[in-house]
């Protein structure tokens, strides 16, 4: 089975973030890391200036204090996931990136970036 790896912007209690992860549910195994509060505009921004913690909700669903987007995909990818076992597919859900992985190339910040349609269509979301 798939691991899929999501954030967004809008923070973790976001509606649409939750359909993300049903509608994402049947394809694979899915891990959450979203913003404490909704950081639009910043979502490309790393924290450089104090420490994150990262706060489990639940199993596979984690708020990062004070994280914005970019922090969350970073720091999941070095702190939650281990090299043997990185996530297939990282899906940013406001932002409507598509960040694909694939084992045999390193993740980082310099993992490649695809702009795809807004997910909310490319899922038949109705928000």
């Amino acid at each position: 089975m798939k691991q899929i790896l999501i954030t967004n912007d809008d923070g973790f209690e976001s509606k649409g973030l939750f359909a993300l992860i049903e509608a994402l549910k049947p394809l694979g195994n899915v891990t959450v890391v979203a913003p404490t509060v909704e950081k639009s505009a910043c979502g490309h921004s790393l924290t450089l200036t104090q420490p994150l913690k990262f706060v489990e909700l639940d199993d596979d669903f984690f708020k990062l204090d004070d994280g914005t987007p970019t922090d969350c995909i970073f720091l999941a990818l070095n702190k939650l996931f281990d090299d043997a076992h990185k996530p297939d597919i990282i899906i940013s859900g406001k932002a409507s990136l598509l960040l694909l992985y694939r084992k045999c190339v390193e993740i980082s910040v310099k993992t490649s970036m695809i702009l795809v349609m807004n997910l909310q269509k490319m899922l038949s979301l109705h928000l």
